[in-house]
């Protein structure tokens, strides 16, 4: 039993029934040995062993390593994450390395994740000594799930002004965006923006939502997109309109209405047909009859387009021209004075002349025979007239004397 080579063995007892014959041989035509034998038996020394039995240890990575998208392929673990098995009796470790690695950086579920480790990753639970077993220099398992990463896409809400010819789309389309949670060196290049409203953008609002962003660089499964939509507002367009002026002579009749009006502000060639109302007229003007300066103010028109403002012209009332011309006059020397009269042209249908005319006239002074200068005096036209006064003359004469009788 001992080691050795060229040692001899022997198999005894053998029958016929030990034996198998070739193809057409038959054993009752010869005679078989029972036993045969031979130097050819090579006996190796057994192993001596020097220390304790080293034991292999398996480990793989178990429950859900989960996280959401962050554009990396680390993995965080727990040590809940590792199984390991081979250890004896109540022997066993714990794996304290955190950090791993997922397959790639993509949203995905079942996802491989590897780790890699060294010993100084064991911790021994009790009285284990690791130096007994062989450690796993890497574990790994498809228990990886990456989730997609939330990203706010929101319109900006933008304001313009009526301008007759922007349509809804176009400035829907011109609208900016906010983008916010992506992560690295992802992109978006193109975000659709789609109005509330078709045709030409009226004054007012209309809500503007984003939808079906494309991205530059990397890959929109990544990401759970939410879209938020904005309001955009489009203020009326300024328009003024402005009263014509309008000047008459003074002719005792209340002004009513008005001269027309200018527009300055209309867009994209538009005209007043495009405003509601009717356009009416307001201010001191109205009713006003004696000469003066008077408001002309425009009123009755709107407009959900445009915001009107109204700008006052004037009723300029002048004065009527009325005509008074003295009338000559003349006393006797000594005699008494005779009164100063005159004639009036130019007053209104509507007026009469006590009713325009007050004071008196008036001559120079002096009681000799000659001739004197009749003029305006104390007489006055009022407001509503301008007087054109012409002179007269008052002429002292020589008295007549008479004697006795």
């Amino acid at each position: 039993a001992n080691a050795g080579t060229g040692k001899t063995v022997t198999v005894s007892g053998l029958t016929t029934g030990d034996y198998a014959a070739s193809a057409g041989t038959n054993f009752s035509n010869y005679l078989l040995p029972t036993s045969i034998s031979g130097a050819v038996g090579t006996i190796n020394p057994a192993p001596v062993s020097s220390g304790p039995t080293v034991y292999n240890i398996t480990g793989r990575l178990v429950g859900a390593i989960s996280k959401v998208y962050d554009g990396s392929n680390f993995a965080l673990l727990s040590p809940a994450n590792y199984s390991l098995t081979g250890f004896v009796g109540s022997d066993n470790a714990v794996v304290t390395k955190s950090v791993g690695s997922y397959i790639d950086a993509n949203v995905g579920t079942s996802k491989l994740v590897t780790v890699s480790l060294s010993r100084s990753d064991f911790a021994a639970v009790g009285t284990t000594n690791l130096a007994n077993y062989v450690l796993p220099s890497s574990v790994s398992g498809m228990t990886g799930v990456i989730s997609p990463r939330p990203v706010t896409i929101s319109s900006v809400a933008t304001q313009s002004v009526y301008n007759g010819y922007s349509t809804y789309d176009s400035l829907s389309s011109a609208a900016r965006t906010t983008i916010i949670g992506l992560v690295g060196s992802d992109a978006i290049a193109n975000v659709k923006q789609s109005a509330s409203a078709k045709g030409i953008a009226q004054a007012g609002s209309f809500a503007v939502t984003p939808s079906d962003a494309v991205f530059q660089s990397g890959l929109s499964t990544n990401y759970s997109l939410t879209y938020v939509p904005s309001t955009h507002f489009v203020d009326k367009a300024s328009l003024v309109v402005t009263a014509k002026s309008f000047d008459k002579t003074y002719d005792g009749n209340a002004y009513v209405g008005g001269n027309g009006v200018n527009y300055r502000g209309f867009v994209a060639n538009e005209l007043s047909s495009v405003l509601s109302g009717t356009l009416a007229y307001a201010g001191t003007s109205q009713g006003a009859v004696n000469a003066g300066s008077y408001a002309i103010t425009p009123t009755g028109l709107s407009s959900n387009n445009y915001q009107i403002n109204y700008q006052s012209g004037s009723l300029n009332i002048g004065k009527a021209s009325l005509q008074v011309l003295a009338n000559n006059a003349s006393k006797p020397f000594m005699g008494p004075e005779s009164e100063l009269t005159y004639m009036v042209s130019g007053v209104v249908a509507a007026d009469k002349t006590k009713q325009v005319l007050s004071g008196k006239l008036l001559r120079a002074p002096g009681n000799e025979v000659g001739l004197y200068t009749i003029s305006q005096g104390s007489l006055s036209a009022g407001v509503n007239y301008a007087l054109n006064f012409t002179s007269g003359t008052f002429e002292i004469v020589p008295g007549v004397l008479s004697g006795p009788s």
